[in-house]
């Protein structure tokens, strides 16, 4: 007694169309929902987010910086070859300011903001206070080398910006910058 259903040889996708509309609606109500609760958590976090790493807080700290494999003479391609060089040094002392305020904020500043802490009501012993600036000695080396770079870039860059807004009208012009605004 096996019976053989035969269905009807006419589909036109009608029940297909059904299907994938409700799937729609529930993938549409499913989104709806998981961006309400996004919104909450950035609200919730939204108040404690910000620029500055406080230790007392946060006692681990994770630093993402992006990595970019492309060259800045790559970046920088006009058919004005002069506007080329301008911006090539204009762009590359942009770079070295940031890599020394990087530098700065991760080699000295916690060195030099936790130098001579620790327990205050304690006596120091004869010659304790020496010996922590012999410790300290060769940070205070680094970081003379370190603001003697400073001065170098800040000068150049000085200079640079001398030479590119120069108000002497017998010396040669590079470009016209009357009208232009650097941003970094």
């Amino acid at each position: 007694m096996e019976e053989k259903w035969e269905f009807d040889s006419f589909d036109d996708g009608s029940l297909n169309k059904i299907v994938g509309e409700i799937q729609l609606k529930k993938y549409g109500k499913f989104m709806d929902d998981y961006a309400s609760q996004l919104k909450s958590i950035e609200d919730a976090l939204d108040d404690s987010i910000g620029d500055a790493w406080d230790f007392t807080l946060d006692p681990i700290a994770l630093q993402f910086l992006p990595y970019e494999q492309t060259s800045l003479l790559e970046l920088i391609k006009t058919d004005n070859k002069v506007l080329n060089k301008v911006l090539t040094v204009f762009s590359s002392l942009c770079c070295e300011m940031s890599s020394l305020k990087h530098e700065a904020e991760t080699k000295f500043y916690h060195a030099l903001l936790f130098y001579g802490e620790g327990e205050l009501d304690k006596v120091q012993e004869e010659g304790e206070a020496q010996v922590q600036m012999g410790r300290m000695m060769p940070v205070l080396q680094e970081l003379s080398c370190f603001v003697s770079r400073c001065y170098e870039v800040v000068r150049n860059t000085v200079q640079q910006l001398g030479a590119l807004h120069t108000s002497d009208r017998a010396a040669p012009k590079t470009i016209d910058v009357s009208q232009v605004h650097f941003q970094v």
